[in-house]
């Protein structure tokens, strides 16, 4: 991907909530074009953000089914037209902000009358929101939101504010009555997204491009949202780069603040010793994998039936270097890896390796010896009946000469 590039082959604006692109990117070596492909359809779909309309409290009106006075919509078709707002921001609002309409008949009501923060604005300032004959009043304050995908809403206001500070609560109260009527929110930017893999033919070896069409709302460009879409999946996949995956076990439990709170103070009492224990417990069941050990070291481990890190902690640093392949920087890795998670090899009182050494060798020296020993025995012992069949043999042949020459003069 040397030459890689992104490329704009057609955009047009087809209405005000609608922009179109179609791009190429590529070329990738054979078999990525896909993979990449639709990887970046489900980041565009489901991962970009937006602003949302998500309720709103008007003035004299208790629930969604309510009509009022000199208004030609009904409550529920107001918050249908103010579903179908679209909002964007020059700026990275993540903060809930508020709007205003406050509106005297006869009046035709759109978008454009709302009294938005100064950061928002409106992509189409037509979209129509009601109509007050003469006698008509319309007051309404919105919560707008900042989100991923849709939400859906029910009618309790807690549901809008319960992940969000005290100081930002209190605010919002402060602004809001307390008849807010949810609104099912979509903070999706893009509408549709399509793309083709096909082969470069401007290319020697086989390689792909990606043809992709993507469809707004108009709060983003098509080329910007290519571009977001990019950022998500780099920080996405970069966690894994470091390989710290005891980090990760504590991520998503109540188990991060015991584990902070450890980390961070020093003092010991019954309660630091208990969540100790808690978090021991749990690391020692975990399996050796989750440390962050090569190859050799892990495979000794694994072959001397090592598979937790429960299992490892029952080790003594003489112990496993007396593992098979088991040397001094395995042991300096493992001690490196448990160290970083607050654990270590199990106390070995006070004994010196040399002395088991020592031990060892002593014990090497002697079933030598022995061997040498019994070898030379049998050795000699070898040597011994040869000789004595030899000279059996020897007598016999000198007896059998004799018998012959005593026997060669009698015929004589």
């Amino acid at each position: 991907m040397e030459n890689f590039l992104l490329t704009c082959i057609e955009s047009r604006v087809e209405n005000n909530t609608s922009f179109y692109g179609r791009f190429q990117l590529g070329p990738f070596e054979g078999g990525q074009g896909l993979t990449i492909a639709n990887a970046f359809r489900r980041v565009l779909l489901s991962e970009l953000s937006g602003l949302a309309i998500v309720g709103v409290e008007i003035q004299g009106v208790t629930h969604e089914y309510s009509y009022l006075k000199g208004i030609r919509e009904s409550i529920l078709d107001i918050l249908l037209n103010l579903k179908k707002i679209v909002l964007t921001s020059d700026f990275d609002c993540k903060e809930k902000q508020i709007a205003y309409l406050n509106v005297q008949g006869p009046a035709k009501i759109k978008a454009k009358d709302l009294k938005l923060p100064l950061s928002l604005q409106c992509v189409d300032p037509e979209q129509y929101i009601a109509t007050l004959s003469h006698d008509g009043n319309l007051v309404m304050k919105l919560l707008i939101c900042h989100g991923k995908n849709y939400s859906i809403q029910n009618n309790e206001y807690k549901n809008l504010t319960k992940k969000i500070s005290f100081f930002e609560k209190n605010k919002i109260e402060k602004n809001l009555f307390k008849n807010l009527l949810p609104i099912d929110s979509i903070y999706m930017p893009i509408k549709k997204v399509n793309y083709i893999v096909e082969s470069d033919d401007d290319t020697i070896e086989l390689k792909d491009r990606i043809i992709l069409e993507i469809w707004t709302n108009g709060s983003i460009h098509p080329r910007q949202a290519i571009h977001n879409a990019a950022k998500i999946l780099v920080q996405l996949f970069f966690p894994f780069q470091e390989t710290q995956p005891l980090k990760s076990l504590f991520l998503n439990t109540k188990n991060i603040k015991v584990l902070n709170y450890l980390e961070n103070n020093t003092s010991v009492n019954f309660f630091t010793k208990k969540h100790n224990s808690l978090i021991d417990k749990k690391l020692g069941s975990l399996d050796i994998g989750n440390l962050d050990l090569s190859l050799r070291p892990y495979t000794c481990l694994k072959r001397a039936n090592i598979h937790t890190i429960g299992d490892l902690l029952k080790y003594s640093k003489e112990e496993l270097l007396l593992l098979k392949n088991f040397g001094k920087r395995s042991l300096e890795e493992v001690e490196t890896n448990l160290f970083q998670i607050g654990l270590k090899l199990k106390n070995t009182n006070g004994i010196d390796i040399t002395l088991i050494k020592n031990k060892l060798k002593k014990q090497i020296y002697n079933l030598l010896c022995i061997f040498i020993f019994y070898f030379f025995q049998f050795f000699f012992y070898y040597l011994l009946v040869e000789n004595i069949s030899k000279k059996k043999k020897n007598v016999f042949t000198a007896a059998q000469r004799m018998k012959s020459s005593v026997a060669s003069p009698a015929k004589q």
